[in-house]
């Protein structure tokens, strides 16, 4: 197994690194998941409640609209994401 599949594998099955609430992805969200881009290429989302949207799923593309990036898995409510470095 290469090394990013096994750093992916970990992210999956490991911690969230953000949760967004029923604000959604505010200003503040966006800011915050830049940040975390800097130092992470995958992140691990999880949304406690969809506010707005009619749906997870519509939130997740907001939010991969707003911060440019990549869907890599999704279960239930919890989203893992990739940006490359560029």
């Amino acid at each position: 197994m290469n090394v990013m599949t096994q750093n992916l594998k970990e992210i999956i099955h490991g911690k969230v690194h953000l949760q967004i609430g029923k604000k959604g992805a505010s200003a503040e969200v966006i800011k915050q998941i830049e940040h975390l881009f800097k130092n992470n290429r995958y992140l691990k989302i999880r949304f406690l409640d969809i506010g707005e949207f009619e749906s997870v799923e519509n939130a997740i593309q907001d939010l991969i609209q707003k911060v440019k990036c990549k869907k890599i898995d999704k279960r239930g409510n919890t989203v893992v994401l990739e940006r490359r470095k560029s």
